[in-house]
């Protein structure tokens, strides 16, 4: 069992955004079938707590750069050696404003999918950058614009949370680099009020809009739309 020291340490070391994609994979997780290609993962490594539904889907495989992550395929997205039309669903989760070509990157993962097929896409917006190739961020008009034009459909597309989100999920990893010995008592002390905080983004950002055009990030699912020419 944790003592109270421990189980702040763990509060810290997950953010906001985080913890709402995991919730917010859940629901998805009925798409997440037939032949499945994650990327930016592997076998090793994976981020947050969400569960894959890996018995449900007929295949799942991995591609990243990062070999040490031990992915089916070691390759960049943007120039896989794979067939176009070979998986019914990529999964592709904090990884797009890594790439330096996001829109054909796009057009890439579109021509893997087939006729059929849906991309599950996550990507931070009000977010902190956390290395020197982390070159992009993405708006929801901005990203249904991108998808369009490499061919790809939204059908579904989620703000994860609001202007208070974005501001516990700051506040709270100003606590979480703290690394003096109050470090857990100050955010022993803080922790009331940014969950409650937190507990009402939602019903603030329903009553004023300019508060809910802050976001952390955006989670969206689109699909391949059928080529020019084709019924």
């Amino acid at each position: 069992m944790m003592n109270w020291r421990q189980e702040i340490d763990k509060w810290l070391r997950v953010s906001v955004r985080r913890e709402m994609l995991d919730s917010d994979l859940e629901p998805l997780r009925k798409l997440m079938v037939g032949r499945v290609l994650e990327i930016g993962s592997g076998h090793k490594g994976r981020r947050g707590q969400f569960k894959p539904p890996f018995s449900e889907a007929e295949s799942w495989q991995y591609l990243s750069l990062d070999a040490t992550q031990r992915p089916d395929i070691v390759a960049d997205v943007g120039e896989p050696p794979l067939k176009k039309g070979s998986f019914d669903c990529l999964l592709c989760l904090e990884v797009l404003e890594y790439v330096k070509e996001p829109a054909q990157t796009l057009i890439t993962m579109r021509r893997l999918l087939g006729q059929d097929g849906r991309l599950i896409l996550s990507v931070p917006f009000m977010h902190r950058i956390d290395s020197s190739d982390d070159y992009w961020r993405f708006s929801t008009h901005g990203l249904t614009l991108l998808l369009l034009k490499a061919g790809l459909r939204p059908t579904y597309i989620k703000n994860q949370g609001a202007a208070l989100a974005v501001a516990v999920n700051i506040l709270k990893y100003s606590l979480h680099v703290q690394e003096d010995h109050r470090r857990e008592w100050r955010a022993r002390i803080a922790r009331p009020m940014l969950d409650a905080l937190l507990l009402n983004d939602q019903e603030l950002a329903d009553r004023f809009s300019t508060l809910a055009s802050f976001t952390t990030g955006i989670l969206c699912v689109a699909v391949n739309l059928p080529e020019q020419g084709s019924k």
